[in-house]
């Protein structure tokens, strides 16, 4: 409660999952608990995504070049 009006993180990121679940794209694969997978928040948590890695790494590549040309830069440069 003490942290109720601090703001989130809302990057996306790598995360090895606590619980099973279903990929949010279109493979619908089951990741079950210890796997990799990429969480993307939400302002509401149950609109919140995880996709597999397959799935996951070209949402993660998009998301780094949408920050590289925010920054008008490349990553590792």
């Amino acid at each position: 409660m003490r942290y109720r009006n601090y703001p989130r993180n809302m990057d996306p990121r790598w995360l090895k999952l606590r619980f099973g679940a279903y990929c949010a794209a279109g493979c619908q694969s089951y990741l079950p608990k210890g796997v990799r997978a990429l969480y993307w928040p939400a302002q509401r948590i149950r609109d919140a995504k995880v996709y597999c890695e397959t799935c996951g790494d070209q949402r993660w590549r998009e998301f780094l070049s949408r920050c590289a040309d925010e920054r008008g830069q490349a990553f590792g440069a």
